[in-house]
């Protein structure tokens, strides 16, 4: 069962990283940056930390 898990997350990966290749047009030239800052890292820390806390949780469930 973990190995068909690990296939299918490379398969979804492979399936994911294809339209970040594809060329997409760019915005005009007097369009501003927009810095990605503090929010999107403390959501990208939210989301490790709640998947690191169901990952022990489901460890010590398992070896119940």
């Amino acid at each position: 069962m973990i190995r068909f898990l690990k296939l299918m997350m490379i398969v979804h990966l492979i399936a994911m990283m294809h339209p970040l290749q594809v060329v997409v047009p760019g915005f005009s030239p007097d369009t501003q940056d927009v810095p990605i800052d503090g929010g999107i890292c403390l959501l990208m820390a939210a989301g490790i930390g709640y998947g690191i806390k169901k990952t022990k949780n489901q460890d010590t469930q398992i070896k119940k």
